[in-house]
């Protein structure tokens, strides 16, 4: 006859077992981002379900536009891959907002974000590291001066501000100590009227040039879908080409 503890024992062993066999909770899931036919680069990759509790994926993409997905649980908690399920899929790549740049510029020329701030930059060392890297990827420049007829914030015209959101990292570090420092202050855009260009040039200044055709910022026009499940063929692959 088996005792009462042999039978406790043996239920644990299967227990153990039955739950070793579980499925991790999510899928892996990788994939390449083209735009035009060629790698795209530093683009953020979204899965996004229909429903309304369900965790997202995300990804950045490399140099060579490839990705990996994660989902973010909670600040402890990010896992590889994505939740079983039908997702629609975004592709964005945005230019870094202009007041970042400029702050990035005053923080390498005078350790601090402007005139007046002590603020300490805690990721300082590491900014300035990705700033060098992009600056080798740009042309190089021995000067930019502004234009004659360039008008400092906040009395910009349009052109003004076109030129001032045209500028790159490498061009701002050639600028003057009193020209960048005007560049922190935004226009008024208020004065300028809110017109459409207005709108679009103070979406832009605060958010970031969109540089991927608009229609693949939203799953209703991308056109990008994806069915994750748990598969023997993980990771899954889903590649995504973008054309203009």
């Amino acid at each position: 006859m088996i005792s009462r503890y042999a039978v406790v024992a043996l239920l644990l062993v299967v227990g153990l077992a039955t739950g070793c066999g579980k499925p991790p909770p999510t899928v892996l899931v990788q994939g390449h981002v083209t735009y035009n036919g060629k790698p795209l680069r530093g683009a953020m990759v979204t899965f996004l379900s229909g429903y309304l509790d369900a965790q997202p994926a995300f990804a950045v993409t490399d140099k060579d536009g490839y990705y990996f997905a994660r989902t973010f649980v909670s600040a402890n908690n990010i896992l590889d891959g994505a939740f079983p399920g039908e997702y629609g899929v975004v592709v964005t790549k945005y230019t870094r907002p202009f007041p970042e740049l400029v702050d990035r510029e005053l923080w390498r020329r005078f350790g601090s974000f402007g005139p007046g701030e002590e603020a300490e930059y805690a990721a300082g060392l590491r900014v300035l590291e990705e700033q060098e890297a992009m600056d080798r990827e740009e042309p190089e420049t021995t000067g930019y001066p502004l234009s004659p007829s360039f008008r400092k914030p906040p009395d910009m015209d349009l052109k003004s501000i076109r030129e001032m959101l045209a500028l790159t990292s490498r061009q701002l570090r050639k600028l003057t100590d009193a020209d960048l420092k005007s560049l922190r202050y935004p226009p008024n855009f208020i004065k300028l009227g809110l017109t459409e260009d207005v709108r679009q040039l103070a979406a832009e200044r605060s958010g970031g040039k969109v540089l991927v055709p608009t229609r693949y910022l939203d799953t209703s026009t991308s056109g990008f879908t994806a069915t994750i499940e748990h598969s023997d063929d993980e990771p899954l692959t889903f590649d995504f080409d973008l054309v203009d």
